[in-house]
């Protein structure tokens, strides 16, 4: 299983939590033929397969990203009522990783999956 490095994040819900950065640093280092920038980007593990999932439609990446999430979620005893992926940002993708992702780890943590916002009842959400 890769190492991640989460942290919390506050904001209008219960709980929430990053679970590491994307990009650790990404240096320019010129231009291509067609004169578009061209960068060295070091990312960290968790970034990387989640750059091979969404831009290289690497689906074999699905279980190495679910995997690190599950197993922080169960240390953490975080037992989540239902999996909602976020809404894809590019709706013209014939694969939707969020959705993949998603849908994996619900699997795992044996809870359902929604793909519809989910509306919090309580008065501090109104």
């Amino acid at each position: 299983m890769i190492e991640i490095h989460p942290k919390e994040i506050r904001g209008s819900w219960d709980q929430g939590f990053v679970l590491d950065v994307h990009t650790i640093s990404s240096t320019m280092i010129g231009y291509n033929e067609f004169g578009h920038p061209e960068f060295d980007t070091v990312r960290s593990p968790l970034g990387e397969l989640v750059y091979r999932l969404k831009y290289r439609g690497d689906k074999g990446a699905i279980p190495s990203i679910v995997e690190p999430i599950a197993g922080f979620m169960k240390t953490s005893d975080i037992k989540p009522d239902v999996v909602v992926p976020m809404p894809p940002s590019n709706l013209q993708r014939t694969f939707q990783p969020v959705i993949e992702v998603g849908t994996e780890l619900a699997k795992v943590l044996e809870s359902p999956l929604t793909q519809r916002p989910l509306r919090n009842q309580s008065p501090r959400h109104k």
